[in-house]
């Protein structure tokens, strides 16, 4: 396995441990879908719910620091940065993007697991680079779930959400996913 996974699942390992709900999106969900290469990922994003004190806590024996978040068009409550054997994993708290002045949150959503690893939602990190403007990954995921096809509890979720009209038709347009495309639980949090 290589080696900048195996300091990922270090993270992952203790938040499972500590039941802290978790998303691995960003370019990690990318790569774990296979729509991008491993050198391409700049560092593992993982998005949470969770309080930043309940994270401190459980990752305290990690090196990290606080980073800086909330710079327009980011609403992100906080970010950590940890640094383990030179790989980067971030985590992201309660993730949220303005839209104009309308403040969108971008559910942690866990659909499949990938290398013990819980996986984010399509859907919410397609939303999340569209409103980014980071049109090549938002291009890449909805080609993915055009594909594959979209989570209709998930694309209800993000639908509640202040998005642009062009974004909502595209999702309102996407096809329901075949069961067999993904695991059957996944877990939401609100």
């Amino acid at each position: 396995m290589n080696q900048r996974i195996e300091d990922l699942q270090k993270i992952t390992q203790v938040l499972d441990k500590s039941k802290i709900s978790y998303a691995l999106g960003g370019g990690g969900l990318l790569y774990a879908l296979g729509l991008a290469e491993l050198h391409k990922v700049g560092d593992w994003d993982i998005t949470t719910e969770a309080p930043l004190s309940e994270i401190k806590e459980a990752l305290g024996s990690f090196k990290s620091k606080d980073t800086p978040c909330g710079d327009y068009p980011f609403a992100t409550k906080y970010k950590m940065l940890f640094c383990e054997n030179g790989t980067e994993i971030e985590i992201v708290g309660t993730f949220a993007i303005y839209y104009d002045e309308h403040l969108c949150k971008i559910p942690t959503v866990v659909t499949r697991h990938w290398e013990e690893v819980k996986l984010g939602s399509p859907e919410a990190w397609f939303v999340a680079y569209t409103l980014m403007g980071r049109t090549k990954n938002a291009r890449m995921l909805l080609t993915y779930l055009e594909y594959n096809g979209a989570d209709p509890d998930i694309l209800a979720l993000l639908m509640k959400e202040p998005l642009p009209p062009v974004l909502v038709h595209t999702l309102r347009n996407l096809a329901p996913y075949k069961k067999k495309n993904r695991e059957t639980e996944h877990h939401i949090e609100n």
